[in-house]
């Protein structure tokens, strides 16, 4: 095959991932794969398929095939340190990182990814090290300025932070996810100095970079498939597991909602294991149709479910599961957006524990739209109005699973949790058939590298600070009201 040939289908799979189809995308490229061996540019594709569809550890094995058909390349070094922090692979990142430098030295993304990662364990004299030409003032590249803002912001020097973070915006560099990095970063800081205008302005302007569209319509009509398939008549007819198991602990509910709060409470316990955001339960709902052999998509094909395929899913899931912690009596899944699975859950794990993790709409909405989501996790985030309307039909779901559902989710508040620690613990323990342990009331004491925008507060005491948080924001955030307190069955 000619290389114009490889081009054609290279840019193919592009336009693909541009239409958000990765399915499609990932079968251009295996093609390619068929017609060159070690193409770089398809084990791309599918590399960049995988993550998109919460797959990590195969991007990761696709980018290493990568960097061994390309060792020269810093660029693709960098690409597959990514993906390994990610995993909470920490030592292959910073193995990757270094040669990635040693490569391109001073190489930007990889000083900024090397800091995030020493960041992400908790070592920030590592970080401050790594990053002291950036700290010590002078022309800053956006990929490092994020991470030097985390560290200025950590020492609580909010004057310098502030310094930094308009010199690289006042630059005007291209816009690109360094620069939404350090707009958060900005409107972080500006928050902490009681700047609430120009926070909201650092963050609408790091919403605007690569903002992705978002089709509420599509998915409120996604909510509805859910609830015309999720029926309690349904629920009931379907088996159970043979062998049901009380080891997965589910915890769902939006960004930002207090989860990594929860889950750092339970992984305190000697008896229970944090496993982070999974993508397994995503992975059953997309091979579900084609391992049922049914005509029907997800959800509609789980009628189809009998009691093989039932014992089959779950103790694929449950042995990938164990091997977070394969000593472990209870492991969490900290994948939030399992709450549309909610009524899989039930049928799959009936002795399973699903907590709801709440917040006041407000605040948690403001929360989303301040923090870096990633936009292909969370496209409705960039856009308050967005953000209530996808509330509403978020609600609108869990609601559903309150009414049908048997055994339905422990409902957890936020705002009860950091008023009454210890009470509330309690029942989380309860929930999960777990002892009283008084670790769980000093989980911050607890080593453990993190995986998650709360990584500095999940490290302190339970605190009430982000309690009302949306009452500073005052008329700024009404657009957001407006559409929290719209009909969610209403059209936009």
């Amino acid at each position: 095959m000619s290389d114009l040939e490889l081009r054609s289908l290279y840019q193919a799979a592009q336009d693909a991932l541009g239409r958000g189809d990765n399915t499609g995308a990932a079968g251009i490229a295996e093609r390619m794969l068929e017609l060159r061996r070690n193409e770089v540019n398809a084990l791309r594709i599918l590399a960049d398929a995988a993550n998109r569809t919460w797959q990590p550890d195969r991007a990761a094995e696709y980018m290493t095939r990568v960097v061994r058909v390309a060792p020269k390349s810093a660029e693709f070094r960098v690409e597959l340190a990514g993906l390994h922090a990610a995993l909470r692979q920490y030592p292959r990142a910073l193995e990757q990182y270094d040669k990635a430098m040693k490569l391109a030295p001073g190489m930007p993304s990889a000083l900024a990814g090397k800091a995030m990662v020493y960041i992400l364990q908790g070592k920030y004299d590592r970080a401050r090290r790594v990053l002291k030409p950036v700290l010590a003032g002078g022309s800053v590249a956006p990929e490092l300025a994020a991470p030097a803002l985390r560290v200025l912001l950590r020492d609580g020097d909010l004057a310098a932070a502030i310094d930094l973070g308009e010199r690289v915006v006042a630059t005007a560099p291209p816009p690109n996810m360094a620069l939404r990095d350090v707009c958060f970063e900005l409107a972080r800081a500006y928050e902490r100095d009681g700047r609430y205008e120009e926070a909201f302005a650092a963050a609408e302007r790091g919403n605007a970079i690569l903002a992705p569209s978002f089709d509420i319509d599509g998915y409120t009509r996604r909510v509805d498939r859910f609830i015309a398939t999720y029926t309690r008549e349904l629920l009931a007819s379907l088996p159970r597991p043979a062998e049901p198991s009380e080891l997965p602990v589910f915890i769902v509910g939006m960004p930002r909602c207090g989860s990594t709060l929860v889950e750092r409470i339970l992984h305190a316990h000697p008896d229970a294991h944090g496993a982070g955001e999974l993508n397994l339960v995503f992975r059953i709902t997309a091979e579900l149709p084609m391992m049922l052999g049914s005509e029907s998509g997800y959800p509609e094909c789980v009628a189809d479910l009998d009691q093989p395929h039932v014992d089959e899913a779950s103790a694929r899931y449950l042995d990938a599961l164990r091997a977070h912690a394969p000593a472990a009596p209870r492991i969490v899944d900290k994948e939030l957006t399992n709450h549309e699975h909610v009524g899989l859950l039930g049928v799959l794990f009936p002795r399973g524990h699903v907590i709801h993790c709440r917040r006041d709409p407000v605040d948690n909405c403001l929360s989303c739209y301040m923090e870096r989501l990633a936009p292909d996790n969370a496209r409705y985030a960039t856009d308050l109005r967005h953000l209530g309307q996808f509330h509403r039909q978020y609600e609108r779901l869990m609601e559903h699973w309150r009414e049908v559902l048997d055994h339905p989710p422990l409902e957890v508040e936020y705002e009860a949790l950091t008023a009454d620690p210890e009470d509330q613990t309690r029942r989380i323990l309860e929930f999960c058939d777990l002892p009283w342990d008084d670790a769980c009331l000093s989980f911050h004491r607890v080593k453990r590298a993190e995986q998650t925008l709360s990584t500095d507060q999940v490290r302190k005491p339970i605190y009430r600070s982000s309690v009302g948080r949306a009452e500073r924001f005052g008329p700024l955030l009404d657009p957001l009201r407006e559409a929290l307190e719209q009909d969610p069955g209403q059209k936009p």
